[in-house]
This record gives C-alpha cells, structure tokens and sequence, in this order.
C-alpha cells in the first residue's frame, strides 16, 4: 500500500486560475494601450484636452472616445477575477475553512470593485470611488492568506512574501496614490499621481497573479508539507 497527497482534480481548479492571470495581462495591455490614443475627454462641464498616464489615473480612461473599450475592459476583468476567486478559493482546500473564505472574499470584492469602476464612471463619483477601494481590499488578504500558508513547506516563501512584502508595501502605495493624487492637478496634466495609481494597481495585480500561478495545482499542497489533508490511499 502506498499514501499519496489528495488531489484536487476540479477543472476550475486549474482553468480559472490560469483565466485570470490571462485576464490581467490582457487587463494591463488594455489601459496601456488606450492611454496613447486617447486625446482628451469631458468631465461634467470641464473639458480635459489632453489625457496624461504620468498625472491622470487609469478611470480617465473611461471617458471621452476610449470610454467603450476601457469600460468593458473594467467589467470583463472584474467578472473572470470573480471567477477567479473561486478557483483560488478551491484550490485552498488544506487551509483552514476561514481562511479560505477570507482569501474568497478579498478577491472576490477585488473583481466586484472593477466592475463596478467600469459601471460608474467619473461622473457618478461615489459608486465609482466605493469600486476602487474594492479593488484594493487583496491588499488586506494578502496578510491573512500568507500567515495560513507560512506553515506549509510547499507554500512557505509564498506565504512569507505576502505577509512581510505585500502587505506593507502595498500600503505604502495605497499611502503614496492618495498623497499624490489631487483632482485639480489631475485635470490640468500635472503631478504624478497617474503613476502611483498605475504602480499600485500593477503591484496588487502582480501578488494576485502569483497566488493564482501558485494555487493553480491546489491538490499538491499538502506534498512535503505540514498541513491537514487527509492522504487517499492508493493500492500499489
């Protein structure tokens, strides 16, 4: 007789991990790429003539002619990183089960956020503001997630880096958009704060990804590791 880790063998436990990391580099290429050609848009009665990725964020481009495509691309992100969660959330299936919820929800309000920042533009300040700092909530479950996975061997470094990098530096960049962010100077294509934007929004992305690529095989953890899965057992 021979004892094996069990497996997670669920096709949404490898397809929609793998989707969402797909989503965001598709995501990325989309701002990126709207941002050359977009030459301005109207802001209520204001008019903004020039659009800047250096001074103005990311939701600029929600408005005037690049408005459509930045949109959708808002809303198909948040709804597959929705999905994405879930698959995440199953491949935690030797974690603790608070844990996992806890993972679920911080990613899932992460693609809740988006899409609701591609529902509400600019114009409808509040909805689309209450998106955003959705969009921001992994930064606090990136902390809760890795001190669960800290104990295993597997997922150790994964585990250490989440709780002792990407939390507190993500912090530092949520800290550094809204210091450098002021409405005004947005507008007139001053400041920076296009770029912390851009920075922390990559930064969160980046972590999410790598829980993604590292969870996508949830059925391996307990492989070498201090967990508490049950091991099947398989004739030899």
């Amino acid at each position: 007789m021979q004892t094996t880790p069990a497996r997670n063998t669920h096709p949404t436990s490898s397809v929609l991990p793998i989707a969402l990391i797909a989503v965001t580099a598709a995501f990325t290429f989309t701002w990126l790429a709207l941002g050359l050609i977009n030459d301005g848009y109207r802001f209520y009665d204001i008019v903004i003539e020039n659009y800047s990725p250096v001074s103005q964020p990311i939701s600029g481009l929600g408005l005037g002619k690049t408005a459509a495509g930045m949109n959708t691309a808002f809303v198909i992100y948040g709804s597959i990183a929705i999905a994405g969660a879930f698959g995440i959330s199953r491949n935690l299936a030797h974690i603790e089960p608070r844990t996992r919820q806890a993972a679920l929800w911080t990613l899932g309000l992460h693609g809740l956020g988006a899409v609701l920042v591609g529902v509400f533009t600019l114009e409808e300040m509040t909805m689309h503001s209450f998106g955003f700092l959705l969009v921001l909530t992994p930064i606090i479950g990136f902390a809760i997630v890795g001190r669960r996975l800290r104990p295993n061997d597997k997922w150790r470094r994964l585990g250490f880096l989440l709780t002792r990098v990407a939390t507190p530096v993500g912090l530092l960049l949520v800290g550094a958009f809204f210091v450098t962010f002021n409405p005004e100077a947005a507008g007139s294509g001053e400041g920076f704060a296009g770029l912390s934007q851009r920075a922390l929004i990559i930064f969160v992305q980046a972590w999410i990804v790598a829980i993604a690529w590292t969870t996508r095989r949830g059925g391996d953890l307990a492989e070498n590791g201090r967990s508490h899965d049950s091991p099947a057992v398989r004739a030899s």
